[in-house]
């Protein structure tokens, strides 16, 4: 394999829709072992939702499955302006003349029968590729010709308007400053948008690993592990979808992590009532994940622990900006609490130690709690100066 052919599969993705676990297993170790990206799903309507939040350079998709099979998903695919020009490979037991010409009516680039050989669905899967990447390198090469048209262009026609030189140098040096901005806000979305969508998989890749286990303990493990991917997400999707792409507004972020919390451990509002209550606060990308992971961390813990048994109550969140400048958290309930005589910062949880460090090195502020009844903990810092990212 040469430098080149290594570098496109570093770049490329590639969608596996099966519904058979073991086939997504199987199909994405071998395809991360030759370099590339596999993103698994079990379902079409999965597929075509994944597609279009993030499209892939490739699709192995199986033909029969339930609800809506390989054919309707690549009819849907190839309707799509946006992902028509996706390459989608068949996989399917399947192997009547009549099946594999429906594939290819239907916009399938290839067809590979099952029980197939990994080394061949491989070597499709690399022709696909280096053609859609030749197609790409030609539409480059195109648009490349048609910029040194316009530039021989306007060359032309700087020397025919020589009096406006000076004028049009300015406008030409303007223009470009404005695309050079436009440019790097669009990049930055993109980063946040991308971000969000590799830790969506990455969470995707537990929750397949968390289901293969019947360990209780791995199990919430995990999950803990995907609620702290998720807190972090939050933060790229708002910034993605923000005008401002240097801070994002704390009360929609508390909204959005309290909702998810409440559907990621099924709270009922007759067992655990929220109270939310947040100033008119807009905070920076690096706080914004570290008071995440805190809030996380806080939040879940006073819905696994302040309300045992058939026990019911309420959880606060709230968040003050002071005349000083200096930002305050708090989250509290009126749970069982704690003993007061308790050092969290030396015997509790690892996940207690951990708010320590978050909130006093990351955030360079001061925790504090406070048991009975319930218990209740603050988190005070300072942003920094900084300046606008775009």
């Amino acid at each position: 394999m040469t430098d080149n052919q290594r570098d496109e599969q570093a770049a490329a993705t590639i969608l596996i829709v099966d519904d058979t676990p073991e086939n997504l297993r199987m199909l994405s170790i071998i395809l991360k072992e030759r370099g590339y990206l596999p993103r698994p799903v079990l379902s079409g309507a999965q597929a075509l939702q994944a597609a279009r939040n993030e499209p892939p350079d490739l699709i192995l998709l199986d033909v029969s499955m339930p609800g809506m099979n390989g054919f309707e998903v690549c009819e849907r695919l190839k309707a799509d302006e946006n992902l028509k020009d996706i390459p989608v490979i068949f996989l399917s037991a399947l192997t009547d003349a009549e099946d594999k010409v429906k594939a290819f009516a239907v916009g399938g680039e290839d067809y590979v029968t099952k029980p197939f050989y990994l080394e061949e669905v491989l070597a499709r899967v690399e022709t696909r590729l280096k053609i859609r990447s030749l197609g790409a390198k030609l539409e480059r090469y195109a648009s490349h010709l048609e910029e040194i048209v316009d530039q021989r262009t306007r060359e032309l026609a700087d020397v025919n308007i020589k009096l406006r030189e000076e004028l049009n140098e300015r406008v030409i040096a303007e223009a470009k400053l404005r695309n050079t901005l436009l440019e790097k806000e669009a990049l930055m979305r993109e980063l946040f948008h991308r971000t969000k969508n590799n830790m969506q998989i990455i969470n995707s890749m537990l929750e397949l690993e968390s289901a293969d286990h019947g360990d209780d303990t791995l199990t919430a493990a995990l999950k803990s592990v995907e609620n702290k991917i998720t807190s972090m997400s939050l933060v790229h999707e708002m910034l993605y979808e923000s005008q401002d792409l240097s801070s994002i507004d704390m009360k929609g972020y508390i909204d959005s992590l309290v909702s998810f919390l409440i559907s990621s451990f099924m709270v009922t509002p007759d067992r655990i009532r929220f109270e939310i209550d947040v100033d008119d606060i807009r905070i920076s990308i690096e706080s914004a994940m570290t008071c995440g992971l805190i809030l996380n961390e806080l939040i879940s813990n006073a819905i696994k622990f302040a309300f045992p048994g058939a026990r019911s109550g309420t959880i606060t969140v709230t968040s003050r900006l002071f005349p000083d400048g200096s930002i305050e958290i708090a989250v509290s309930d009126d749970g069982v609490g704690l003993p007061a005589s308790l050092d969290l910062k030396t015997h509790g949880r690892i996940g207690m130690q951990t708010l320590f460090i978050l909130a006093e090195q990351q955030l360079q502020g001061t925790i504090g709690f406070r048991a009975g009844p319930g218990l209740e903990c603050r988190i005070r810092f300072r942003e920094p100066a900084r300046e606008s990212r775009i």
